[in-house]
């Protein structure tokens, strides 16, 4: 049986993508190791290993789910160090309400419950973007919790389905394209 490891994800525009790495550049933030550019997503759904027969399904439960989900907003917010007490990331999380993006989660893993790894944890819906990677090893000087100078709101009417292969650096291959109901 072959599988492929999965996750839905929202792109992000080539403006918001430059914008954030603009924040490379600080001091405070030069231990991390940075995600490129072009990798930098809003996580969706994660589905981790799916056997390739069943991808098709999905696929077809996701068109569906789509046809009734409205486009939406989100403004970037702050950068925090996440998750939790011991953190190993830099997040771009956005401001609140994000009601609407924990819909979407909730709506993609009620249709896709047939699909979850057993033993998948359901986690609090946060809505980031991964700028960078640090060992629980490292010392940080200080906590970063700044304002985002980013006025620009992402705008979310379609997200995507990514393989994700796994080596010295992942890479994430785009599969298919869901867009959502027009508004």
């Amino acid at each position: 049986m072959k599988y492929k490891r999965l996750f839905l994800a929202i792109k992000l525009p080539r403006v918001m993508r430059q914008a954030l790495s603009k924040y490379r550049k600080r001091k405070i933030f030069g231990a991390f190791r940075w995600i490129e550019d072009r990798k930098l997503h809003l996580t969706v759904y994660f589905l981790g290993n799916v056997e390739e027969e069943k991808i098709n399904k999905i696929v077809r439960k996701l068109n569906y789910l789509c046809l009734r989900i409205k486009p939406f907003k989100l403004q970037l917010s702050r950068l925090i160090l996440a998750p939790g007490k011991n953190p190993r990331m830099l997040w771009a999380v956005f401001k609140n309400p994000y009601s609407e993006f924990r819909e979407l989660v909730k709506s993609v893993s009620n249709e896709l419950a047939q699909f979850h790894l057993s033993g998948q944890k359901r986690r609090k819906v946060v809505p980031h973007i991964t700028l960078a990677r640090f060992t629980n090893k490292l010392k940080l000087k200080q906590s970063v919790n700044e304002e985002l100078k980013i006025t620009v709101p992402l705008k979310i009417k379609h997200m995507v389905l990514f393989e994700s292969k796994l080596g010295k650096e992942a890479e994430y291959k785009p599969l298919m394209e869901f867009n959502f109901a027009r508004s």
